[in-house]
């Protein structure tokens, strides 16, 4: 990350807001409404929602990088209860993709924490899959 927000990969992408440590519905809300390029409407406005919903259940104490890859896990379980291929899943399954890519994105500021989130998160995930 280069002073300014942008990156080695996208020198054009800054971020106004910087990214959160911890799980604060404003700071996290104020930091995905920042994000360029911004994500469509809908899509947006799902991510929102689900984040919203997982700071209610988590109760406090996590990682902005760990409340998002939660809210994914959450919403892939929720997805894999039905039939995720059905067309209305869409919208659920890219942004569970988009909170995974979130929640890396907000533990970029804290290399060491990325390692045993990747583990955490795949385990989980995997396990999602694997209870269906």
């Amino acid at each position: 990350m280069i002073a300014n927000g942008s990156t080695a990969s996208n020198p054009d992408a800054t971020d106004a807001v910087p990214r959160p440590a911890l799980a604060s519905g404003s700071a996290i809300g104020a930091w995905l409404a920042a994000r360029t390029p911004a994500p469509p409407d809908a899509l947006r406005e799902r991510v929102a929602a689900l984040v919203r919903s997982e700071e209610l259940l988590a109760g406090g104490g996590a990682t902005a990088a760990e409340l998002l890859v939660r809210a994914a896990e959450r919403t892939l379980r929720a997805l894999l209860r039905g039939d995720p291929r059905r067309r209305e899943c869409a919208l659920d399954l890219l942004a569970a993709d988009a909170l995974v890519t979130y929640g890396f994105e907000a533990a970029a500021d804290a290399p060491a924490t990325i390692e045993p989130l990747a583990h955490g998160a795949m385990a989980r995930l995997s396990e999602a899959a694997e209870s269906t």
